[in-house]
């Protein structure tokens, strides 16, 4: 990505939504805005893992191995911007078994 993107890119975002998104970062457990958030998606669960938790990506995202992370992990990003979402992992409570942790700062919401 060239500097003249970076630049715009964070020039539009807060200084942690960028290091999220841009840098993959993670936002501190049980501090993002979306956490406890209530909005109507039927793929999202509550895991009280500290981050917004979805059993299913509805195809909007795309997993990637985490390079250089010691174990098998992977990494959600946008299907679209490839901004980094958060990760997926195996999770037995899920619905699905899998969960989708996704950082708030990775997110907005408007009404449709």
């Amino acid at each position: 990505m060239s500097e003249e993107v970076k630049y715009d890119i964070k020039g539009k975002l807060t200084e942690l939504q960028y290091k999220v998104t841009q840098e993959a970062d993670t936002e501190p457990a049980f501090t993002g805005e979306y956490y406890q958030h209530l909005f109507q998606s039927d793929h999202k669960y509550k895991k009280n893992s500290g981050w917004p938790a979805f059993h299913d990506n509805s195809g909007n995202v795309t997993e990637v191995p985490v390079p250089n992370s010691g174990v098998k992990r992977m990494e959600v990003v946008c299907s679209n911007c490839k901004a980094h979402l958060g990760h997926v992992s195996k999770d037995n409570s899920s619905p699905s078994g899998i969960r989708y942790c996704v950082n708030s700062a990775s997110l907005n919401f408007s009404e449709n």
